[in-house]
């Protein structure tokens, strides 16, 4: 049995029993690979090779599955709402059934995973760094005994705070000069925790980590360490017992041949074999042979631990050049005799030819790597399934995987964290690129994990969860573009999201010019008193309810700058024109009335005093006015005071206007309709007006849904109220949702850069697909056309927070929410 090999942690350091030696951990942040071009994928290629030759003395890369816990997950965003949120236990309900449905999906098709990537490198040891220190002779003076201890590596039970402040000093450096190269982030205590405790309950589910409560708070668990003083220095005394009490359980290496049985107090038992890579096959293509990428094509929870020392690049020449010569004397050897030269020994040679031409041409060092599979089960039947499994699999590619019976032990204790290697035997001498040709990073994660269930992605269907108020938490903007020809399910998935965000505490206003959501209070049952369908038209009792001194009763100086804006656009004014004048002095004695009123403003300029040098003006444009507030839609603009306005107090708004009659974007101002400037007009008090629910209560994420948001981009105001959401929307506590035919109906680049959500769903016009790809910052490839074009219905190409992309599948879950959602036309009797 071996002794555990770490004995104390803290922030990302990890020390070993004698603190000799200190391992730094970081985590890899993941990256899109997929719908990459073949020279960018080199390109990615090339960055990791780099970073593998630099990865130091020392190293392991831990590669984890990493599985969803659906209860947990919901248990979580319920915990966020407010208990007296009248949806609260709706939101429960709707939780509960989609755990459900979800559990059902894993009984059918097994289990999808995501893998996080923890990259240990280790430091100098502190005898080294002894040495080097200025104060090397004043700290023999200072103490003696430990000074000679540890020159000559004798074990301490101390370790001096300026010790550990050196090592993280070096793995601060090694994180700034690696992250050139790859993008990783430095590990905490939490994830060290993580991983030793983990280990012992593979296969086993979720693990539970341990906590502190300090100041009535709990806080991340630490080993405990004394602090001390020794010779005017602060020193740390850990106690290793502490440690420990993280691995749980009872290991038995010897009952079973090829695993390792761990049996825990509460019933469950862990079963967990290893196998190693012995041989990785020469020539591997690539790109298109990704050897560690494949495992997160199947349902098989795979761990990997990659072990490598590094050998600087003259020696590594060196050793395969003595290595080679040694290869040759034997191959001339057996020819002298007139014998025929062994198949294994030609191999040799040529593996050694290459590796020596690659090392020369790259200037690289050498890697001596092990590669060890580990997988788990609850049980041993189905542990022998997952092991022959992926030994298959790996096989199939030509790998030479063994499956020890011997050693199992010793490759779970390579697994640990900080610990250094147990066995020598599955060593290969192996290039940088061999091991970055696996993808190590490349992630197929999609969403943020923080929100509910939206979708799958992927040939697994993996689980997409998203929250758009999460990009407000970040000071990012939470806005979205669904963006794509008819029928391919932008509104009815947008619909989904901004049911969700009501659901679990949120709000929304939906801006409907086709009343497609009409019959949300029959199929939305659970929501029927929370949603509130504003009509407006041209019918007497829709007149004024779009006057600006009823939508800002409360604000009066906004709702003269919106009634200037309205009239202006109107009727052309210029500010340096009379009517322009009359109007502002209309507007400001409108404002002191007791109900003031576009109506008002209107009889002001009809009646202004005779003896006004104006008059004539005034007078002309109130009759203007007169006339136009008879004239069809226009009537909305103009109230008496006496209107209630628009109500934006419930939880789903929804906003219809009828008739709207939209001008083609590219068609002048000076060649509108009376129909379409009236059109156009009336989207600039609907953008005040979604602008004002932006601005309410910034406690809670609201969402705000523009369907066929073409129709604003085709006015000024209605461009600056994109852009106001689009970049203001974080600090308000807002996101917007775009739907749209193309991706220029978002106008500028200002607003294309401010979406953070975008949904691309099928289109097939070749120019819109390039401009879609480019809107996705994803190449312009035959591959990359076909996967745009041939999207199916509710599919769309999603780029998250993250900026990451993939395809995804959006899912309600629940029938009546599809058929509430739905906008393709039902023939009757079907």
């Amino acid at each position: 049995m071996f002794d555990f090999p770490v004995k104390y942690y803290e922030d990302n350091l990890i020390f070993n029993n004698s603190y000799k030696e200190c391992w730094a951990m970081y985590k890899m942040n993941g990256f899109n690979y997929d719908y990459k071009s073949d020279q960018n994928k080199i390109s990615i290629l090339n960055s990791l090779a780099r970073f593998i030759a630099n990865i130091g003395i020392e190293a392991k890369i831990l590669i984890i599955p990493m599985s969803q816990n659906i209860d947990e997950h919901y248990k979580n965003i319920i915990g966020r709402m407010q208990k007296k949120d009248n949806l609260y236990i709706r939101a429960e309900a709707h939780a509960k059934g989609t755990g459900v449905y979800l559990k059902e999906k894993i009984g059918k098709k097994g289990s999808s995973n995501d893998y996080v990537v923890y990259v240990l490198t280790k430091l100098k040891s502190s005898d080294s760094i002894i040495k080097d220190l200025k104060d090397g002779f004043e700290f023999f003076i200072k103490s003696p005994t430990r000074f000679l201890s540890e020159l000559f590596s004798v074990e301490t039970k101390e370790l001096l705070k300026r010790e550990i402040d050196s090592f993280s000093l070096l793995a601060n450096s090694y994180m700034k000069e690696q992250s050139k190269r790859i993008s990783i982030k430095k590990a905490d205590s939490i994830d060290c925790q993580w991983l030793i405790r983990r280990m012992f309950r593979r296969g086993l589910g979720d693990v539970k980590l341990k906590y502190n409560l300090s100041d009535g708070e709990l806080i991340s668990w630490s080993p405990f360490a004394e602090r001390v003083t020794r010779n005017g220095e602060t020193a740390i005394r850990a106690h290793k017992k502490d440690i420990l009490t993280l691995s749980e359980g009872l290991v038995d290496h010897k009952s079973f041949k090829k695993c390792i049985k761990i049996d825990h107090g509460d019933g469950t038992t862990s079963w967990q074999t290893f196998l190693a890579i012995n041989h990785i096959p020469d020539g591997i293509e690539f790109p298109g042979s990704e050897w560690l990428l494949v495992l997160q094509d199947y349902p098989v929870q795979t761990e990997v631990c990659i072990h490598i020392d590094t050998i600087e690049h003259k020696q590594s020449i060196r050793n395969i050049g003595g290595k080679r010569r040694e290869i040759q004397s034997q191959i001339k050897h057996i020819e002298d005799n007139s014998e025929d030269v062994p198949d294994e020994l030609a191999d040799s040679k040529e593996f050694a030819d290459a590796l020596e031409s690659e090392l020369k041409a790259s200037r690289a060092p050498i890697t001596r790597a092990s590669i060890t599979f580990c997988l788990a089960a609850d049980n041993k039947e189905l542990l022998d399934e997952r092991a022959n499994f992926i030994k298959e699999v790996y096989e199939d590619f030509n790998f030479v995987i063994e499956r020890p019976v011997a050693d199992q032990l010793k490759l779970f204790m390579e697994f640990i964290p900080g610990a250094g290697r147990y066995m020598n035997d599955y060593i290969q001498p192996l290039p940088p690129r061999t091991l970055a040709g696996g993808m190590i990073g490349a992630t197929r994660l999609l969403g943020d994990n923080e929100g509910p269930y939206i979708g799958t992605t992927g040939i697994l269907e993996k689980w997409v969860f998203l929250s758009m108020g999460a990009a407000c938490l970040q000071d990012r903007s939470a806005s979205a573009a669904f963006l794509g020809t008819l029928g391919g399910g932008k509104s009815f998935n947008a619909n989904l999201l901004m049911y969700l965000n009501v659901l679990y505490g949120g709000c929304g206003l939906i801006f409907d010019p086709k009343g497609e959501r009409s019959k949300w209070l029959e199929d939305l049952p659970e929501l029927k008193e929370y949603i509130n369908i504003i009509t407006l038209s041209s019918n007497e009792e829709d007149r004024g309810k779009l006057d600006p001194f009823i939508i800002y009763r409360d604000n009066l100086d906004e709702a003269g700058e919106l009634a200037l804006n309205i009239l202006a656009e109107l009727y052309k004014l210029n500010p340096k024109d009379d009517e322009y004048l009359v109007v502002l002095e209309a507007i400001k004695w409108t404002k002191q009335q007791e109900k003031p009123s576009m109506s008002a403003l209107a009889g002001r300029l009809m009646d202004f005093p005779e003896t006004d040098e104006f008059k004539n003006v005034a007078r002309r444009v109130g009759r203007r006015i007169a006339l136009l507030r008879e004239a069809g839609m226009a009537g909305l603009l103009f109230g008496t005071g006496d209107e209630e306005g628009l109500n934006i107090k419930n939880r789903i708004n929804i906003l219809q206007i009828q008739n709207l009659v939209m001008p083609d974007p590219s068609t002048p101002k000076d060649d509108y309709t009376q129909e379409e400037t009236v059109s156009t007009v009336l989207m600039l008090p609907i953008a005040s007006f979604a602008k004002k629910f932006a601005m309410s209560d910034r406690s809670i994420f609201k969402i705000i849904l523009f369907d066929e948001s073409w129709a604003l981009s085709s006015t000024q105001m209605g461009i600056k109220l994109m852009n106001f959401l689009a970049r203001m929307g974080r600090s308000l506590n807002a996101g917007c949702i775009f739907i749209g035919h193309s991706v220029n109906d978002l106008k500028g680049e200002g607003i294309k850069n401010a979406i953070t959500y975008k949904f691309c769903f099928k289109t097939t016009e070749i120019n819109e697909v390039k401009r879609v790809l480019e809107f996705l910052d994803l190449e312009v490839t035959e591959e990359n056309i076909k996967e745009v074009q041939n999207l199916e219905n509710r599919e769309c190409l999603f780029m998250d927070l993250d900026r990451r992309v993939g395809k995804l599948k959006f899912d309600a879950v629940f029938e009546h929410l599809i058929n509430a959602f739905s906008t393709t036309p039902v023939e009757k009797g079907a």
